[in-house]
């Protein structure tokens, strides 16, 4: 009896010490899963998402002027035709065809008042100071990169105004987006945050800009755009746009002059913030040296 006691004893304990080691070793090996599964993987997730595309690179980076090469909001789903081959000449003639009429107001309307003479949209320092800039964007871009410009327009004692977007080359057509149109500010906060993603649309469209001959303005059929306005979208086919541009020579040198008055103007700018201490002596230096670069 205490023989068959005994067998069942060790009997009982050789199956336990068996559970045991399959316990052991099953732990063993879902430990490190479960730890990638929980921890490693959700970090990965997050983080890969968030880091996006690469940093933007800067071609002018002025007290009022920001242009850079910035990644198509997109991302892949596009696909520009960059660099482009526009020339100055086409990109003025574009900018130059927008006009600007102001509706009445409610009052107005009531009173039979019209709508003001059409002007053009684009003041003459926006085009001297953007078209070159655009350009050398839009030759140096890759087919994943959009021309993203700010333009703050100084109006004292009035607020600034800032107009912001980009432009690129698609299909052989030549793309305007405006994200904010002549956007009335005088907070430094919204400056500052426009600088940083000009393509933020902070206000709906106030302004009717009326496009150019060929100019077709483009609408987004999403869902979105039923419930949400969208920026200002405009292009024109670059050989319409071409027949209409004046000669080449002339262009050309008109285009030069610009720019040189334009660069006379900007060394000016960083000058008066160097003498009123607003800018250190290097970065004095270093913003002179790069608009004597882009002459």
């Amino acid at each position: 009896m205490n023989n068959c006691v005994r067998k069942d004893i060790e009997r009982k304990a050789m199956v336990d010490s068996s559970r045991d080691e399959s316990g052991s070793s099953l732990y063993s090996w879902n430990a490190p899963l479960l730890f990638f599964f929980l921890v490693l993987f959700p970090m990965f997730v997050v983080f890969g998402c968030a880091t996006g595309p690469g940093p933007s690179r800067i071609l002018v980076d002025d007290p009022y002027v920001l242009v850079k090469l910035d990644v198509s909001q997109s991302g892949g789903n596009r696909d520009y035709n960059h660099p482009g081959n526009i020339s100055p000449a086409q990109l003025k003639t574009f900018l130059e065809s927008f006009t600007l009429q102001s509706s009445p107001t409610l009052l107005g309307t009531v009173l039979g008042e019209k709508s003001d003479t059409p002007h053009r949209a684009f003041s003459e320092s926006f085009v001297k100071t953007l078209v070159s800039p655009l350009i050398k964007g839009l030759g140096r871009a890759t087919p994943l990169e959009e021309v993203v410009f700010f333009f703050q327009e100084s109006r004292t004692p009035l607020p600034d105004e800032v107009t912001s977007g980009s432009v690129y080359v698609q299909e052989g057509k030549l793309h305007l987006v405006l994200a904010n149109y002549k956007y009335v500010t005088a907070k430094g906060h919204d400056i500052r945050r426009l600088r940083h993603e000009p393509r933020l649309m902070f206000s709906e469209p106030y302004h009717k800009i009326v496009p150019g001959e060929g100019v077709i303005p483009v609408n987004s059929a999403s869902l979105k755009h039923l419930l949400l306005s969208d920026p200002q979208h405009f292009m024109v086919d670059q050989q319409a746009l071409l027949s209409r541009s004046p000669r080449p020579n002339s262009s050309s040198a008109e285009i030069e002059i610009q720019a040189e008055r334009n660069s006379e103007e900007r060394l000016r700018q960083i000058e008066i913030l160097h003498e009123k201490g607003l800018i250190s002596h290097e970065e004095f230096q270093a913003k002179r040296q790069e608009i004597l670069d882009s002459l």
